[in-house]
């Protein structure tokens, strides 16, 4: 691996990799499958799937949304396909099968990048000790005055001979 880290951790990128890493977006842009970014760069294709998305990282926003746009297009070419062999392979069901099998990954590509397969954002809520020990503090001091109330209520309750005072 020619990534090395600095003296905090972090990764520094040399000219020869973020070169590479370029020439692995403009073939990703071409059309070039992982694949052949990886026989090309002679690298794996985990590899190749970081290199480009390393390189888009750093690619300004609307570069990346051209890209993606150019994607989305590819896609829709490859779904017109797939529908028109589907449609002329009425007599011949494996072909529709595994057309359909073809059309379901066009479908997952185009949702995952579309972002719609995105996991849903979750909120956190950090409970810090301060706040934790507020939380208890106010419920001790509710738990209090429900207690004093009781006393209260207890104090001021009628004796046995008031009740029957009363009564008569």
């Amino acid at each position: 691996m020619d990534r090395v880290r600095n003296g905090r951790g972090m990764f520094v990128e040399n000219p020869g990799t973020v070169e590479r890493e370029r020439r692995a977006v403009e073939m990703r842009a071409r059309g070039a499958t992982y694949r052949e970014i990886t026989q090309e760069l002679g690298v794996d294709t985990a590899s190749a799937h970081r290199m480009v998305s390393r390189a888009l990282a750093r690619v300004p926003a609307e570069a990346v949304k051209d890209l993606r746009a150019l994607e989305l297009l590819r896609l829709e070419e490859l779904w017109r396909l797939l529908a028109r062999i589907i449609q002329s392979a009425v007599d011949k069901p494996e072909l529709q099968l595994r057309t359909i099998d073809r059309m379901m990954a066009v479908m997952e590509r185009t949702a995952r990048l579309m972002g719609l397969d995105a996991p849903p954002k979750r909120v956190v809520e950090v409970v810090t000790d301060e706040v934790l020990e507020r939380l208890i503090d106010e419920e001790q001091r509710a738990i209090q005055a429900q207690r004093d109330l009781l006393t209260l209520l207890a104090d001021n309750e009628p004796s046995e001979d008031e009740r029957c005072q009363c009564s008569s």
